[in-house]
């Protein structure tokens, strides 16, 4: 009983620490991208 309930906890933190990490990735991206168009609408804006 108690074997299971720690298996199940390893992978219950597995999965947290992938989930953390694709969400640490997108938020990632996203900042990426808001630099690009910021950096887009600045050109346009001096061009």
């Amino acid at each position: 009983m108690i074997s299971t309930f720690k298996s199940l906890l390893k992978k219950y933190i597995m999965q947290r620490k992938i989930t953390v990490k694709t969400f640490q990735l997108s938020n990632l991206r996203t900042k990426q991208m808001q630099n690009c168009l910021l950096a887009q609408s600045f050109v346009s804006k001096n061009a």
